[in-house]
């Protein structure tokens, strides 16, 4: 599959862990689109409000029982929409980009009447036939804020077909918290035939201090993920695949200098994709000063 970039204001980006597969819960597989909006517009309105954390607690600490919620209602919606189905998608990604950051575009039209908010283009959802199963991981992303380029919650989700029924599987990137625009997502070719494969890479949000890029790579098994590569955050990074191979560019820590300003190197790495894993095969410190320019290898 071909890149995807992604460039998004007002996205956030957190991934939960879960374990195995969890059945639905409660009245949540029974509630309509309709009704998962409105619970979404109230869930993202207390997101939006918590700002008065407790002096000892973080912001994502504060956030994360809406955030579970919201998880927990996205989850229960695709899964019966998937077997409502037969695990369509399409429909699936059309209905949940009305949802995602609703209570945020709801605020846009009271402010613009004139202008209607357009749904979220920034839902996903990709699938591949695996031993276990038909496996199907959805991309999802809520904003906290109302401002641009707030610090986010990516909810990313798993799910595996059992005979003739979908049931959630796992859900992942709790690490990512903190990414405002997201700048790359993209399915890999997965060297082992059981799984699939994912890079994620977006900025992080940070006040008027450069640009500073997260990524991971996960993988997908029917019934857990795995954080196969969770590399420091570098500044400007930039992805190219080829083949089994990940080519990225960057920029390095800045080495301060006697005199003058501080000094930095564009750096190049390949990684290889394989049945063990990711491993990096190859780092070329060019040396050079300036923006690094898109891979070449």
């Amino acid at each position: 599959m071909s890149s995807r970039h992604i460039s998004y204001a007002n996205a956030m980006v957190t991934l939960l862990v879960w374990g195995l597969a969890a059945p639905l819960t409660g009245a949540a597989q029974h509630l309509g689109l309709a009704e998962v909006k409105a619970r979404a517009r109230e869930l993202q309105s207390h997101i939006l409000g918590s700002r008065d954390c407790p002096p000892d607690a973080s912001f994502q600490a504060c956030i994360s029982p809406y955030v579970h919620q919201l998880s927990v209602l996205i989850r229960d919606y695709t899964v019966r929409e998937l077997n409502d189905t037969g695990g369509d998608t399409n429909q699936l990604v059309k209905d949940l980009r009305g949802v995602e950051d609703i209570y945020q575009r709801d605020l846009w039209e009271k402010l613009n009447p004139a202008v209607s908010a357009p749904d979220s283009p920034f839902v996903y959802a990709f699938s591949r036939p695996s031993p276990a199963g038909e496996l199907i991981v959805t991309v999802n992303h809520f904003s906290t804020g109302a401002l641009v380029d707030p610090p986010a919650a990516i909810v990313i989700q798993g799910f595996r077909r059992e005979g003739a029924q979908f049931i959630y599987s796992a859900e992942t990137g709790d690490s990512l918290f903190g990414t405002s625009t997201y700048d790359d997502l993209q399915m890999l070719p997965s060297p082992r035939e059981t799984e699939m494969w994912m890079l994620i890479s977006g900025r992080q949000a940070r006040m008027n201090m450069g640009r500073l890029d997260r990524a991971r790579i996960y993988s997908f098994d029917g019934f857990r993920f795995d954080e196969l590569w969770a590399p420091e955050d570098r500044e400007i990074l930039r992805f190219h695949l080829s083949d089994s191979e990940l080519h990225l560019t960057y920029l390095g820590p800045k080495i301060e200098r006697r005199f003058g300003q501080p000094e930095q190197h564009v750096m190049e790495e390949k990684l290889m994709l394989s049945r063990n894993g990711v491993s990096r095969i190859l780092l070329v410190d060019h040396g050079s000063i300036g923006e690094p320019p898109e891979p070449k290898f």
